[in-house]
């Protein structure tokens, strides 16, 4: 704020913009020296000490000057209790001196006050992240994000975080204005399917999966780092109970994304071949120079036109795309060769829905036990182990899943 009065008139005649404006001017101390005098004197009203108060603990916290800015925005939540801008800014003030206790309760009181206030709702986040209580910062964070400015914000992103709000009527509502802006947007289109649970498709599209993972593959690896994923570990662990230490296999890693199984995979391979429908992802997995051969393809046709050619065909975090599997595990079968093992991954259903599977907010399928067993059977696979698992993390909560080892009978 800029004024223009003379320094002389601004000092001879206190007012709170006069303050300001002395602060605008770089006179610092005055300023300081002007509000606490206004502040005190208890301005024209609370209300408007309150703001006095308010102005000073922001100028003394730009000036580092901390204690002086807990004081000033103590003094202003005692004249003005209801003002969530005031509890925010307290809120703040005790985080940067390591009251972080206190500070909870400001931002809480902050949200009681106003529960937009995507602000208090960040603060929060972030001093819950600070304690390592992520499921509860991971809501607030989804709050801050759908209640503050949309500029630069996906749609996808909106999406994502009404969904893990609970809010799927949101979350659909900003998948239909995604369609709006690009009407053929697979990702969008799948997004919304997994909202309204119509137009479920039994997988997810070719053109969505390889729109989302070539959009995905810069950051793949640190983002799944980031989710603590344990799902390479877990598959190789499974798998190599079931292959006895054997080193001169053929191996499929299908859906081999940026290649984090190959390492896994590679001491037991004569012959390791990757199959991922993302030339993005791809690109990363040829730069880890573990694989022999990779392939750009969808899946299943891949599969149908490899007859008994592999030892083993492992799938990790790949069947999440999928809904009904059978056809999967038929191409499986004849990919592999006699005895040949197929270990794969799947997200559980803990609906155990009637098709055994389902579409869910997520946006990627879930599986029940019973389908699983029956299609395995039915494609000509025995189980040799089933292991429950958590998969990763998401948004502080553990994805749990299924390691699921099974060998083809003839």
């Amino acid at each position: 704020m800029n004024l223009n009065v003379p320094h002389s008139d601004l000092v001879m005649f206190p007012s709170r913009e006069r303050a300001l404006a002395l602060f605008d001017q770089g006179n610092i101390d005055d300023a300081v020296s002007m509000l606490r005098a206004l502040a005190n004197a208890g301005a024209q009203d609370a209300h408007s000490a309150a703001e006095c108060w308010n102005d000073l603990g922001n100028i003394c916290a730009h000036q580092n000057r901390l204690g002086e800015a807990l004081s000033a925005f103590r003094r202003a939540v005692q004249l003005a209790p209801s003002s969530a801008m005031l509890w925010n800014n307290l809120g703040g003030i005790l985080r940067r001196v390591g009251e972080h206790q206190s500070a909870e309760f400001s931002f809480r009181q902050a949200i009681v006050r106003q529960d937009h206030f995507f602000a208090a709702h960040q603060n929060l986040a972030e001093l819950l992240d600070i304690r390592g209580e992520v499921l509860e910062a991971a809501r607030h964070h989804c709050i801050a994000y759908v209640e503050g400015p949309r500029e630069g914000k996906s749609f996808e992103m909106l999406g994502v975080a009404y969904y893990h709000l609970g809010q799927k009527e949101l979350a659909a509502d900003v998948y239909r204005q995604w369609l709006e802006v690009e009407p053929h947007n697979p990702i969008a289109q799948h997004r919304l399917a997994s909202c309204v649970s119509e137009g479920v498709p039994e997988r997810m599209q070719n053109e969505c999966v390889e729109a989302m993972f070539d959009a995905f593959a810069p950051s793949f690896d640190a983002h799944l780092a980031g989710l603590d994923y344990q799902g390479p570990a877990f598959l190789s662990q499974a798998l190599y109970s079931v292959i006895n230490g054997k080193q001169n296999l053929t191996i499929l890693d299908a859906g081999c994304g940026t290649g984090l199984c190959g390492s896994l995979l590679r001491p037991f391979a004569s012959h390791l071949i990757g199959v991922d429908i993302s030339s993005g992802i791809l690109e990363k997995a040829r730069a880890r120079h573990c694989y022999d051969q990779l392939e750009k393809s969808e899946l299943t046709v891949f599969l149908q036109a490899a007859h008994d050619a592999f030892d083993v065909v492992v799938a990790c975090d790949t069947f999440n795309y999928f809904g009904f599997l059978l056809p999967v595990f038929q191409a499986a079968a004849t990919a592999l060769k006699s005895k040949g093992v197929l270990a794969f991954t799947v997200e559980d259903d803990p609906a155990a829905s009637a098709e055994g599977w389902r579409l869910a907010l997520h946006g990627r399928y879930v599986h029940a036990d019973a389908a699983m067993n029956r299609w395995l059977n039915e494609s000509g696979f025995d189980i040799q182990s089933m292991d429950r698992v958590p998969l990763r993390q998401e948004l502080g909560m553990a994805v749990n899943a299924t390691v699921y080892v099974a060998q083809r009978r003839v």
